[in-house]
């Protein structure tokens, strides 16, 4: 065999190894580093959006004590009045406070008083979730040990997600093991704006979808 036939030969060889070292150096170690890197990224944005999340359910959590945990509330279940409904749950209260909605409920499920507010068109509305009266007295919503008890979280709705929290109906001044006289829930639907204040503070693009009805985008 020549010289420069076993040159070029030599050079086939290096290169082909050459090629198969940085393959395997790409596939097994650089490629796996960057994925790891992905992932760490995304549940980092998840931790962001879940805290950010969070903070809304909070300010429902907050407000709803507020109003559970008030004497003239306690009264009002165990006796509606039109005195209390024009005092304090007029439309403006529902548009300052971006809530969609208030129920009253008693210990047997059955409203003391309820309202959605369509907050896009300024404008009470139907909520056949509550309003239908299939929410049963062993509903999660509903159940309360003790006075400091919330449930909170999402709840599906017709009309979407919605941040919705409970607390027991109570006197400000109750003592542990007093009985609470209902439920007071109240909810924000989980809609764009919300959405994307969530997007301007992590700064991610993070979207909400079922999963019953939507496929996971790619």
């Amino acid at each position: 065999m020549k010289l420069n036939q076993k040159i070029v030969l030599v050079l086939i060889a290096g290169i082909t190894l050459y090629t198969a070292v940085g393959f395997t150096f790409n596939r097994f170690l650089i490629l796996p580093s960057f994925r790891q890197l992905e992932i760490d990224e995304a549940r980092k944005d998840m931790r962001r959006c879940l805290a950010a999340l969070e903070s809304h359910i909070t300010q429902i959590s907050s407000l709803c004590y507020d109003w559970s945990a008030w004497d003239d509330t306690y009264a009002f279940v165990g006796a509606p009045n039109d005195a209390y409904i024009a005092a304090n749950l007029y439309p403006s209260w529902f548009v300052d406070n971006n809530m969609s909605i208030m129920y009253f409920f008693r210990n047997d499920a059955s409203i003391a008083w309820g309202q959605y507010f369509d907050l896009e068109a300024g404008a009470p509305a139907p909520f056949p979730k509550f309003d239908d009266g299939s929410l049963p007295p062993d509903h999660p919503l509903l159940i309360h040990a003790n006075r400091e008890s919330v449930v909170q979280g999402i709840l599906r709705t017709a009309l979407g997600p919605m941040l919705v929290v409970s607390r027991p109906i109570l006197p400000s001044e109750a003592v542990d093991g007093e009985v609470a006289r209902g439920t007071l829930v109240m909810g924000r639907l989980l809609d764009e704006a919300i959405i994307g204040a969530i997007r301007a503070q992590t700064q991610v693009a993070v979207d909400i979808i079922d999963l019953d009805e939507e496929p996971i985008p790619d």
